[in-house]
């Protein structure tokens, strides 16, 4: 899924975006499951042209820390509202709205799908609806 992507554009609830360049991560993985993860078509939301995604990992790796000067990897980790994700690509870019529990009518959003780790350093975002019994062995 990788060839030809330019990176990935984490899109939050409160308007803040964090991109990262397709060097930075790996195991990006996208889909739509039922409970017994199954993948199902992608639902194609009527108001846009975006699609609706309850599965989603990306491991986002340490190094990402030192070519920003930052601790990058904390921020993301930290704000627990990814609302969408962008694809990247030379020509076009792909959106999807991540699953999520947010209440749109209070001050803060907590998506209670964000499953998200520190592995060996790395970051691995995991976002589903489901609880997922190996969740170390996705991102191996």
């Amino acid at each position: 899924m990788k060839q030809g992507l330019i990176g990935i554009n984490l899109l939050y609830d409160d308007g803040e975006s964090i991109f990262i360049e397709n060097s930075l991560f790996s195991h990006l993985y996208i889909a739509n499951i039922d409970k017994d993860a199954n993948e199902i078509p992608y639902e194609k939301l009527a108001q846009d042209n975006k699609l609706y995604a309850n599965f989603f990992i990306l491991k986002i790796k340490e190094l990402i820390n030192e070519f920003n000067n930052t601790n990058v990897l904390k921020v993301v980790y930290n704000k627990k509202n990814l609302a969408e994700i962008e694809l990247k690509f030379p020509n076009k870019t792909i959106s999807f709205y991540l699953v999520s529990d947010a209440d749109p009518f209070k001050k803060t959003s907590i998506n209670k799908y964000d499953k998200s780790f520190f592995q060996e350093g790395d970051l691995c975002l995991l976002i589903c609806p489901y609880n997922i019994k190996y969740t170390n062995q996705l991102f191996a």
